[in-house]
């Protein structure tokens, strides 16, 4: 799929409404599980503009962020998958899954204002896609877990996270980019989109399909 295709595949996606009214109480899986995909399929929808404006500014930060936060979105479709498949397999319970599912929903670290959900830690959710992206495309190697890690080095200010500000033009002298130009290898950078956009909609889709299958879910109005 050309990567302009994407953005025709969220709107393809995208629920205006969801009408819980007519399920039970004891329907909160199919309930949270719907709606967190939406919210993910439009910060996944948010971020994909902001690849291709970032793109079109030349802007190497934003473009490296957009992608990697990407990553994020989908590594939490992941890790939501491995869970509703142990739950459904019987090795974990209802209330493990419902703990689960408030904590990606509702998880964050400022405590300030009540006792939170613990926030998953980003890492353990790459890491559990990681080993899904290798079941499905059969890669011995851990391409999700290292794309990310490669990504996040240009995030940081760091060494790589630096360098693309400015260029030693000769001995002792160092010239800073006014206005910002991608040269070949940093937009070479962009494909790492293609890592996770098919990724994310495989999930999404074995997510909804699978959900469907199991629960009960609020009526839906596109």
């Amino acid at each position: 799929m050309e990567i302009t295709n994407y953005l025709y595949k969220h709107d393809e996606l995208f629920i205006a409404e969801l009408d819980s009214n007519e399920l039970e109480i004891d329907d909160m899986i199919g309930q949270n599980v719907i709606y967190y995909l939406q919210v993910l399929l439009h910060r996944s929808k948010l971020l994909l503009n902001s690849f291709f404006i970032s793109i079109l500014q030349e802007n190497f930060i934003a473009l490296t962020l957009a992608i990697r936060a990407h990553f994020e979105l989908t590594g939490a479709l992941g890790y939501l998958l491995n869970h509703l498949q142990k739950y459904y397999k019987n090795e974990i319970n209802y209330n493990e899954i419902i703990c689960k599912l408030n904590c990606l929903i509702l998880g964050k670290r400022d405590s300030s204002l009540y006792k939170p959900f613990e926030s998953i830690n980003i890492l353990s959710m790459i890491d559990t896609t990681d080993k899904l992206f290798h079941r499905i495309s059969g890669d011995k190697n851990k391409p999700f877990r290292s794309s990310y890690e490669y990504l996040s080095e240009f995030c940081h200010p760091n060494s790589y996270g630096l360098i693309f500000s400015s260029k030693v033009k000769e001995k002792r002298k160092v010239i800073f980019k006014k206005v910002p130009k991608l040269n070949q290898k940093e937009f070479n950078i962009s494909g790492y989109i293609l890592i996770t956009l098919p990724m994310f909609f495989k999930l999404y889709d074995d997510i909804f399909n699978l959900i469907k299958e199991k629960e009960n879910i609020p009526k839906v109005v596109h």
